[in-house]
């Protein structure tokens, strides 16, 4: 099977990833920048999700960070892609931002056709990581994860998820991949919202939830195991993948992005605000009860973090044949 970066060629897969790293000089400039108005910030998805919440709780805690305020636009459409073209077209004067995630910059590439070259927008660092839990219908016969990988072994399973291509369906792929479960039939919903409540009305088997909706789901769903490397602090009842034998380890992230060639200092300036943001108590203490983890890690970890998730989820995508028309 070919490379599925469908517009771009292996040399300029190449040329992004040499411009990403051109961004990271061996010491960071320590010039700020200093925004004259209003910065946007695009959040490419509907807004009520994970990442317009997050994206406005980072909005308010920059307010006494940044000498102008950022504004949130949601420019939702096509697994995030619509609003990550947009920005990826922007003018590089640093007004114009990106709150990317694992579906639009690690996962999209891939999965279709897409006008932008995610390697190739530099970025300002992460901003917080989180997982999913696989969740049954709440008639569901198998109790335990082991159970429903036996019935899934030698029966078809049906799953939810927010859509073609999102990480939730690029997730429960790896997991029927690792644990050889027989194909289990896909079911796209437009959004989180309607796919939970296909599941709730036991419509559909499985799907992996975000771990934002859990709570809301956690008595009326059966769980059978976390994605996180390690158990949840929130949910400790909930085994991960790993403890069951399997290696399913998928954890999402969220990041700000810019255009191609927009200028260090800014984007340094935007690193060390967010960075100070995310280690105040209050902000930490929000992130926990919608099941999101900081990311402390520096610009140049986080670009090379970039890199190993685009091309591990490139083999998910390959591997499980998802490139669509």
């Amino acid at each position: 099977m070919q490379s599925t970066v469908p517009i771009f060629s292996r040399r300029s897969f190449i040329a992004g990833v040499t411009s990403l790293f051109s961004f990271f000089p061996p010491a960071f400039s320590q010039q700020k920048w200093n925004p004259e108005h209003p910065v946007r910030l695009i959040v490419p998805f509907p807004p009520g999700g994970g990442s317009d919440v997050l994206a406005r709780l980072l909005s308010d805690a920059l307010k006494e960070q940044l000498p102008q305020p950022l504004v949130i636009e949601n420019r939702p459409g096509a697994s995030g892609t619509v609003g990550t073209q947009m920005i990826y077209q922007a003018k590089n004067d640093g007004y114009s931002l990106l709150l990317g995630t694992m579906d639009t910059h690690a996962i999209a590439p891939h999965v279709g056709k897409v006008s932008f070259n995610s390697l190739a927008m530099p970025t300002a660092g992460g901003v917080a990581r989180t997982s999913f839990v696989l969740m049954g219908r709440p008639n569901i016969q198998a109790e335990k994860l082991a159970a429903l990988i036996q019935f899934g072994q030698t029966n078809e399973l049906t799953y939810a998820s927010a859509g073609n291509g999102t990480s939730l369906h690029i997730a429960m792929a790896l997991f029927a991949d690792r644990a050889k479960l027989k194909t289990p039939l896909h079911i796209p919903f437009q959004g989180v919202a309607p796919a939970l409540q296909a599941l709730l009305a036991s419509q559909v088997d499985l799907m992996f939830v975000p771990l934002v909706n859990v709570p809301q789901y956690f008595d009326r769903l059966r769980a059978y195991a976390i994605s996180s490397f390690d158990r949840h602090p929130s949910f400790p009842s909930i085994g991960t993948f790993r403890e069951g034998g399997v290696d399913c380890v998928v954890e999402s992230w969220f990041a700000i992005f810019a255009p191609p060639g927009t200028d260090d200092k800014i984007l340094d300036t935007l690193h060390r605000a967010i960075q100070s943001v995310l280690g105040m108590e209050t902000v930490k203490e929000r992130l926990q009860t919608l099941g999101l983890t900081p990311d402390k890690s520096s610009r140049a970890d986080f670009a090379r973090f970039h890199i190993s998730e685009f091309n591990r989820w490139f083999q998910v995508v390959r591997s499980n044949h998802l490139v669509q028309d």
